[in-house]
């Protein structure tokens, strides 16, 4: 299995668990859109694609474990762990990590690679697929 099958299993896992914050709509409503639009981003705009897909697993994977302060910081970590368990490249578990850190447009963050700008534009499109999930993830 590849790396970006076992992300998303990983990821799709974690929603379904019982202490999941937002439960598995988050993994339908926001995840599924989100990768979606990375992948044609990355297509349209270039930047390495397994990058850009499995930072677009992981972007949020803080908010389902810990909630939505700082899960930019915590999903990184989590991304790191991960990743590291399955031996992927320290080099790249880097680049991931800052896509994870600065996809979120309340931090006004500085994107550095396009890898980064993919992640934090595909997020904000699919906010537009999910306004009950918005409106949702505002009041938990």
């Amino acid at each position: 299995m590849d790396i970006v099958q076992q992300i998303k299993n990983f990821v799709e896992a974690e929603c379904k668990k019982p202490k999941s914050i937002y439960g598995y709509d988050a993994y339908i409503f926001h995840f599924m859109p989100m990768v979606k639009y990375s992948e044609k981003l990355a297509g349209d705009l270039g930047g390495d694609k397994t990058i850009v897909l499995i930072a677009a697993w992981l972007h949020d994977i803080g908010s389902i474990r810990h909630g939505r302060k700082d899960h930019h910081i915590t999903g990184a970590k989590i991304a790191e762990e991960k990743l590291k368990e399955l031996n992927y490249p320290t080099e790249k578990i880097e680049l991931i990590k800052k896509c994870i850190l600065h996809h979120r447009g309340s931090q006004n963050s500085k994107r550095e690679t396009i890898e980064e700008k993919i992640i934090a534009e595909a997020d904000t499109l699919a906010c537009f697929d999910d306004i009950p999930g918005i409106f949702q993830a505002a009041y938990c």
